[in-house]
Parts: structure tokens; sequence; C-alpha cells
């Protein structure tokens, strides 16, 4: 029959010393326990990209290069462009002497480079 140490008769020394270790021995496990979660950070992460966030990275890239292709080639429509009107300048007979150079030019074509582009990238020109 298990006992309390308080109802040990006072000649009982084998109980007592026994009780005594016992409780040294419990105090010892309870100075040297430890907790059962471990807060520690851990050695590697484990970072996953999602394969929609990749697609729809990919989707942008592809936008985007499809959009600089697209400006490069009116670039260089506009080069050519620029480039023809001024070999045909270049390439007129001789002026005579007090005669100007008369260019056509329309009146509405800055409005309509304007409109152009307001439609095709969605902001005006100055």
């Amino acid at each position: 029959m298990k006992h309390a140490a308080w109802d040990l008769p006072q000649g009982d020394l084998l109980a007592q010393r026994r009780d005594f270790n016992t409780h040294m021995l419990h105090r010892q496990r309870l100075r040297h326990s430890h907790g059962m979660v471990d807060c520690s950070k851990p050695s590697t992460y484990n970072l996953r990209n999602s394969a929609k966030q990749q697609q729809l990275k990919q989707d942008r890239l592809q936008q985007i290069t499809s959009d600089n292709e697209k400006i490069v080639q009116k670039m260089k429509t506009i080069m050519r462009e620029t480039t023809a009107k001024k070999e045909n300048i270049t390439n007129k007979k001789p002026l005579l002497k007090g005669e100007a150079v008369y260019i056509k030019k329309s009146l509405n074509e800055a409005a309509r480079k304007n409109d152009l582009v307001r439609s095709e990238f969605g902001f005006n020109l100055p």
C-alpha cells in the first residue's frame, strides 16, 4: 500500500530514504526536461511556385514581347516612309533661281497620327 510522506512513522528510515530519493529523481527529471514542440527554424524552406503563377508570368512576358515587336515594326515603317520622302525631295530636278520648294503636306496629318496612337496605345502624344 502506498503512503504519503506525512503518514510515515518516525522510525521507518528506509521508507523516508526511498521517498526522498524518488522525490530528488523526480526533481532532476523536471530540471532536464524540455518542450515537445520544436520552435527552431527549418533547415530549408519549401517555397513552391504554383503552376498558375508561372503561367501568368509567361503570358505577361509573351504579351510584352509581342507589343515590342509591333512597336519595332511600326518604327521601321515610319523610318522607311521618312527616308522615301527625303529621297523624293532630293531626286527632283534642280530648281531655278527664285523657285521655292513646296512639299505636299496634309494639314490634318498630326491629328490623324494622334488618333492612331490613341486608339492603339491608349495615350495622347503632345
